[in-house]
């Protein structure tokens, strides 16, 4: 039995949001964007081909470290 977690960081802004709260993500996050879903799927991916990876938590966060 393997058990691994992904921890996401910002995926997708709230809807609605205005431009100043992307920019005030962005600025927070090396990569200065937020996440996409396919990056989320990247990763779950990454852990189902891995068998040999157990006991670890992903960070999906861009950089991101508050």
């Amino acid at each position: 039995i393997r058990v691994n977690a992904i921890a996401p960081g910002a995926i997708l802004p709230p809807p609605g949001a205005d431009r100043s709260y992307l920019e005030a993500i962005a600025e927070q996050v090396p990569l200065q964007r937020t996440g996409s879903p396919k990056d989320i799927v990247d990763a779950m991916l990454y852990l189902a081909h891995a068998p040999f990876v157990t006991g670890q938590i992903l960070e999906v966060t861009g950089g991101q470290i508050r």
